[in-house]
């Protein structure tokens, strides 16, 4: 060895070692603790999950609120609005609407202020983007399940 990495019995005798059993773990131990920080781990893992999904949804109701609000200020009545869930932070509104209001004039800016309304609404852990249908007579609104749309907005009675 060479005499910068020596350590001499001085140095040694400033530390003092754990007794054998203090250091030592069954092999049985450590797989134990292992399994349970990976147990917690995932639990605490999955509450934070379930939480920003809870807020997420509830968000996305609020924000097709806004834009019920909004479309009564227009004077267009939706027939209804479904919601698709992309993701726990990507949220789809598709709104649907009798022909007159969607072939009406006021759209564009509907459109417009939907654009201004995703914007505003967009984090890093959320987005909604919402479309208009215009239905006609024999609409399937089973077509609508099947592309995703699972649940059917609850019309606030404020709107």
């Amino acid at each position: 060895m060479s005499s910068t990495t020596k350590v001499t019995q001085q140095e040694l005798l400033r530390w003092k070692l754990s007794d054998e059993g203090e250091r030592l773990w069954s092999s049985d131990t450590v797989i134990d603790a292992y399994l349970k920080g990976k147990k917690d781990g995932l639990d605490d893992h999955q509450k934070a999950l379930q939480s920003v999904f809870a807020k997420n949804f509830e968000k996305s109701g609020k924000s097709t609120a806004k834009l019920f609000a909004f479309l009564s200020q227009q004077e267009i009545t939706p027939i209804s609005a479904h919601l698709k869930i992309d993701s726990l932070f990507s949220f789809e509104v598709v709104v649907l609407l009798n022909e007159a209001d969607f072939l009406g004039e006021k759209m564009p800016g509907v459109y417009n202020w939907c654009i201004t309304l995703q914007k505003e609404e967009e984090e890093e852990s959320f987005r909604i983007c919402f479309s208009f249908i215009d239905v006609m007579d024999g609409f399937d609104f089973e077509q609508l399940r099947s592309d995703g749309f699972r649940a059917k907005f609850q019309v606030p009675s404020t709107v």
